[in-house]
């Protein structure tokens, strides 16, 4: 299995944070809602509640493959995640960190570190997807395309919402 270098390349093109507070209509496979100041998103919300949410579908992810195609779980995820770590995401976050200096972003470490390790997941689910399809990935990975972020999850972990800046 190999990163996938389409989504790399899509994520490089990405003008994060430009769209940030203002409303427009995403496409997505689940109910979102808008809000329009970085003020409502709450550092603890995301550390736990938000985190954990993303951290479910990665397991969703993982539990199919252990249940489906186990001999890819046990020999192919680590160096997927080995690989992405060391090739692609030191330049990510640097082009993540570096948008969000000098910016209200700058301040606020948990969502900055949300935020990267969420494109993270995002290649991580694009990669397996000759395996499992991931709406939850694929909706984030919309939400951050389109120069917003997601920022918590709003309802329970499979009919819930985004929460979108």
């Amino acid at each position: 299995m190999n990163v996938d270098m389409k989504i790399v390349k899509e994520i490089e093109r990405i003008n994060f944070f430009e769209k940030c507070g203002h409303r427009e209509k995403l496409l997505l496979n689940h109910s979102y809602r808008m809000i329009r100041s970085l003020d409502t998103i709450d550092d603890e919300s995301l550390i736990y509640s938000w985190d954990n949410t993303c951290q479910r579908s990665m397991n969703d992810i993982s539990s199919y493959l252990q249940d489906n195609y186990e001999d890819i779980l046990n020999h192919e995820w680590n160096p997927l995640v080995d690989d992405i770590d060391r090739d692609i995401m030191p330049n990510i976050n640097d082009e993540i960190y570096s948008k969000c200096s000098g910016t209200n972003f700058g301040d606020r470490d948990e969502l900055v570190r949300s935020i990267v390790h969420n494109i993270k997941q995002i290649i991580m689910a694009s990669s397996m997807k000759e395996y499992y399809k991931s709406d939850f990935f694929e909706d984030l990975f919309t939400i951050y395309k389109a120069g917003h972020i997601a920022c918590g999850w709003i309802g329970s972990q499979y009919y819930g919402k985004f929460k979108v800046y």
